[in-house]
């Protein structure tokens, strides 16, 4: 026992150390990003009790229920293989009781959407508990449909049947898998939401690249602007009011990025907002007359509840159409989209005209998802953190396994099969169990994150946004992962002889 206690604190002092050592990472990735110097990674005493402690606890309460089911084991009966065998069946009670826990998550997570956070955070512990204990169940369900692809009769094949053979080893693995990828995914798609919905949000309310204000906006300013190669729409922008009208200039182009869609037709042509379409009587198709100009209603746009600044305009038109309804009006600024980066190229020409200001407003919202992009970098991180987990968990159930498989590795052998073989045997087995926690835990971590965001939603425009790419980086993370665990044990069984496999007891 004074061996056991020492093996703990000195796994918990390893903790500690790695712990300290990516706070340190992660202050100097903030740094890098210009956030203020935060002190991450500075070890007090309080925290390195709290650390050992946390550590020893967490060791001692893994062992317990295991423990308790080896001293309930009479000696006699623990030298009968029909013990090893009974051992891996699952009892109704903890199938009972995983389901209830799944249902009461389930419960509780629907609940969450009106009473907030915490009952999401409590439905989220519930249902991964649930989980965890019906997983010996469902891994021989999840070897048996793999058993019915084709397969042939290879070493993947194999592989399947000792998955669902050893279900509650692959499922504590897999547990480990189910816990991280649920975690990370959860928090990469909500960062996502929310840097997608702020974007969203910084577009329609700046839906421009950049804006140039001044003084005076002359046609000789607009006339360079438009030379610029990388610049695709140079708008100059009049706003009014023309018979109590609203009235803004606009191009379809910077209209679409606001949430609005505009066809502006030949000659004069203007798009109305619901209410002043419904003020007025008018309807698309309408010949109407505003300052004595005549002109055709060629759309009329929806506002909403929470508009955007350009669709609060009662009337949109083109640059024509604008200067004919605002004659007195000259444009108050000139507003640009890039096809490439042109901050450089904008600002060289404005510096012949002194009085005009550059608003470089694709940098204004870069800096409105800043803080969100730094929270998915720092997924990421986690994301590589996860993956060395689940390296540790699929070695020791593999290495584990290949202990007890040495004769049958043996009578393979004999039989014809190849060092290759068995090593491709021993990896698709560790790929097998990644795949079914990858599957659940994304599962779980996508219900999370809705979750969240319904709570959300209730106060912040946000909403449900998928980041493919970072899922296929974490299930491709998770798979690669499971390769690399399975290299040791997959090296081992090949290594071995054949005669002293069959040899073992």
């Amino acid at each position: 026992m004074p061996c056991e206690r020492t093996k703990k604190k000195a796994a918990a002092l390893i903790g500690l150390a790695a712990g300290s050592g990516i706070a340190r990472a992660l202050a100097a990735v903030l740094s890098s990003t210009g956030a203020p110097a935060a002190k991450l990674g500075v070890i007090d005493l309080p925290a390195a009790a709290l650390t050992i402690a946390a550590g020893v606890t967490v060791t001692v309460a893994s062992a317990a229920v295991p423990a308790f089911k080896s001293a309930r084991t009479a000696a006699i009966a623990a030298l009968r293989d029909t013990a090893a065998a009974a051992s891996h069946r699952i009892g109704r009670f903890r199938l009972a009781c995983g389901t209830a826990f799944i249902l009461g998550g389930a419960a509780a997570w629907a609940m969450s959407f009106e009473a907030g956070l915490p009952l999401l955070a409590l439905a989220g512990v519930a249902g991964f508990f649930g989980v965890v204990m019906v997983l010996p169940a469902v891994v021989p369900l999840f070897a048996r449909a793999l058993d019915r692809l084709p397969l042939g009769r290879s070493p993947v094949r194999l592989a399947v049947r000792h998955v669902g053979r050893n279900r509650r080893r692959a499922a504590s693995a897999a547990a480990a898998i189910v816990l991280c990828t649920a975690l990370v995914s959860a928090i990469l798609i909500g960062a996502h939401s929310a840097r997608t919905s702020v974007e969203r949000e910084a577009v329609e309310e700046y839906p421009a690249d950049y804006s140039v204000a001044g003084a005076e906006i002359t046609p000789e300013l607009v006339a360079d602007l438009r030379d610029v190669d990388t610049l695709t729409v140079v708008h100059p922008r009049r706003t009014g009011t023309a018979e109590g009208l609203n009235v803004a200039s606009t191009a379809p182009a910077i209209a679409e990025r606001a949430g609005i869609d505009l066809a502006f037709g030949e000659g004069a042509t203007v798009a109305v907002a619901e209410p002043a379409a419904e003020r007025e009587g008018w309807a698309t198709g309408d010949l109407i007359e505003i300052n004595g100009v005549e002109a055709t209603v060629t759309g009329v746009y929806p506002v909403g509840d929470d508009p955007a600044p350009l669709a609060a305009f009662d009337v949109l038109t083109d640059e024509a159409t604008a200067a004919a309804l605002l004659p007195r009006t000259p444009p108050t600024s000139v507003e640009i989209l890039e096809r490439a980066p042109s901050a450089s190229a904008i600002t060289a020409v404005t510096a012949a005209y002194p009085a005009m200001a550059v608003d470089d407003l694709v940098s204004y919202r870069e800096s409105r998802t800043a803080g969100i992009d730094l929270v998915l970098r720092s997924m990421l991180a986690l994301l590589f953190l996860s993956a060395v987990i689940s390296v540790i968990g699929l070695s020791n159930m593999l290495s584990l396994s290949m202990y007890e498989r040495v004769k049958e590795h043996g009578t393979l052998r004999a039989l014809g099969t190849t060092r290759g073989g068995l090593r491709a045997m021993v990896t698709a087995e560790s790929v097998f169990v990644s795949l079914l926690g990858a599957a659940i835990g994304i599962g779980l971590g996508l219900a999370g994150a809705y979750g969240a965001i319904r709570v959300i939603a209730a106060d912040q425009p946000v909403s449900l946004e998928i980041p493919h790419a970072y899922m296929a980086v974490l299930v491709g993370a998770t798979l690669a992962a499971a390769v690399a665990a399975s290299l040791l044990p997959a090296a081992s069984a090949a290594r071995s002889s054949v005669i002293a496999n069959l040899q073992a007891e």
